[in-house]
């Protein structure tokens, strides 16, 4: 995976967090996504939005304050969401994100040094549920904290392109001044020792995530029949 090459003219995404759990309104995150360069949006937590000017996508991220919380609130987000993501950090929530085929995305993963390995990418790929790689910390963090997170990002980066597994790129952007341009993730990609090109295939997944997420949701429930025009 480490070869991967990003598909031509395919769009690119990013997932941030607007108001109330972010400090920009989602109307500005999509105004600033499109002055960087970005096709669409992921909102996470601001219900639905409308803009003329990208695609924006309603997201959720689910958490809880143990795994079986989390696990009776799934399928209600589930139901309710076009992209739906789970607040992984420790073995067991990174466990129960990767088991579940409703959840297209695992966020946090490397919060515990040792909450990701193998074992967690390889059920990952099966479901094909992404692991997010958040590229924020590389441009906020210093000292000891930025050493230790380049650490543990270059060791998630390794299992996902050993075990082909999805991946999704993020900044976790909390504000739109912390959006950044395609370009500039790209230009991040010799500090964690992969491919400019190995960030854009993460960036256009988002889009591949939400176009099949958006097919399951238009395709005709179990045992109704669409009849076809004469």
């Amino acid at each position: 995976m480490g070869d991967v090459m990003p598909a031509e003219d395919a769009p690119l995404y990013e997932a941030v967090y607007p108001y109330p759990q972010g400090r920009s309104t989602a109307h500005r995150f999509t105004q600033q996504a499109v002055t960087l360069g970005y096709d669409g949006l992921v909102v996470l937590g601001a219900g639905q939005v409308d803009s003329s000017r990208c695609d924006v996508v309603d997201g959720a991220v689910l958490s809880g304050p143990d795994v079986a919380s989390m696990s009776g609130g799934l399928h209600q987000v589930r139901a309710e969401h076009t992209v739906v993501l789970v607040e992984g950090g420790d073995h067991a929530r990174n466990r129960f994100a990767v088991d579940h085929p409703a959840v297209d995305v695992l966020v946090g993963s490397i919060d515990d040094r040792m909450a990701v390995n193998h074992v967690i990418v390889r059920t990952a790929r099966a479901h094909d549920v992404a692991i997010a790689v958040n590229l924020g910390p590389l441009m906020t963090a210093d000292g000891g904290s930025l050493v230790r997170y380049l650490q543990r990002c270059r060791e998630l980066i390794r299992l996902l392109q050993h075990e082909d597994a999805p991946y999704v790129i993020t900044t976790a952007a909390h504000s739109h001044r912390q959006l950044r341009a395609p370009r500039d993730l790209t230009a991040l990609a010799s500090l964690v020792d992969i491919a400019p090109a190995w960030v854009t295939v993460g960036l256009q997944r988002w889009g591949r995530i939400i176009a099949r997420n958006r097919r399951r949701q238009d395709a005709p429930a179990p045992g109704v029949t669409v009849e076809e025009d004469p």
